[in-house]
């Protein structure tokens, strides 16, 4: 049983055991998702049960817009659960202040001036920086010294902006995030990129599948040559940033795409690789260990 239709979780625990005041808000469509889940016949019927099973507020999905007033005709919804579920919305609403200011929380300058304030700036790289793990290195490769000539950079990845958000980010811009390119180069020059192959094919965002490159290889060549002179190469590989996150669930752990076949093209020329890995979740790099 779906929870957002579940009456046990919802009225005969939460709101009746544990005496539960606040409102229950669904998660995003999830009352419609019922339907395709086998649960309710239709959008119609969804509601119906989400609302006597609890579910105060319907995010998304619009099956209460929609159906909530014909129910209460009907004599399938009472109007003591509409009574109910309001009282709960508006007691909320009150408590947040949004009667005195429905905008409260939606101040631009308190953005500028608190979320974006130097000193979480800071905690926020440190907490990035911390979750970075060196698996391995060999021959002390690692430190890279400024003044060492002729760094190349291979991967799509390394150029992307975007990807390093992730893929919750639904009301951040796009390509904001500091490339692994424009971090490189605060420090030295003296590098040179080559894509080598695209991770995803087109536009990917939060609600699209994201396409992955499986055949294109044809910039294989150039990176191959490029590392051939390279004093080391620094490959940037992994996921594409929306390829992880909610209903993103794979097969497959192993790198994605062609990524794998350029990673080994180029070692064949060059052993001495910086692998850096971009990913939302464990990745199978036997070959590369």
């Amino acid at each position: 049983v779906p929870a957002t239709g579940n009456a046990y979780l919802q009225r005969d625990i939460l709101k009746q055991k544990w005496n539960y005041k606040g409102m229950v808000v669904s998660d995003w469509g999830s009352i419609g998702e019922m339907v395709p889940h086998g649960f309710a016949a239709d959008l119609k019927e969804a509601a119906h049960l989400a609302v006597n099973a609890g579910s105060d507020m319907d995010m998304e999905a619009a099956a209460y817009v929609m159906y909530l007033e014909a129910l209460v005709k009907e004599g399938k919804v009472k109007e003591a659960t509409i009574n109910d579920a309001v009282r709960r919305i508006l007691r909320l609403k009150f408590r947040l202040g949004l009667f005195d200011d429905p905008y409260r929380y939606c101040n631009e300058q308190r953005e500028k001036t608190l979320i974006y304030h130097p000193d979480h700036i800071a905690a926020a790289l440190d907490v990035a920086t911390k979750s970075m793990v060196l698996l391995k290195n060999e021959n002390q490769l690692l430190p890279l010294s400024p003044s060492q000539k002729n760094i190349l950079v291979i991967g799509a990845l390394a150029a992307d902006k975007s990807s390093p958000l992730g893929s919750w980010r639904i009301g951040s811009d796009d390509d904001i995030a500091v490339s692994v390119l424009e971090g490189l180069s605060k420090h030295t020059n003296n590098y040179t990129y080559v894509k080598g192959a695209d991770v995803a094919l087109g536009k990917s965002d939060f609600l699209h599948e994201v396409k992955i490159n499986t055949a294109d290889t044809s910039e294989f060549a150039t990176a191959v040559e490029a590392a051939k002179t390279a004093e080391v190469v620094i490959m940037v590989l992994g996921e594409q940033g929306f390829q992880s996150g909610e209903a993103r669930s794979t097969s497959s752990l192993q790198l994605p795409g062609v990524q794998q076949k350029l990673l080994e093209a180029v070692r064949r020329v060059n052993k001495n690789i910086v692998l850096v890995l971009m990913n939302g979740r464990p990745l199978a790099i036997t070959w590369a260990q």
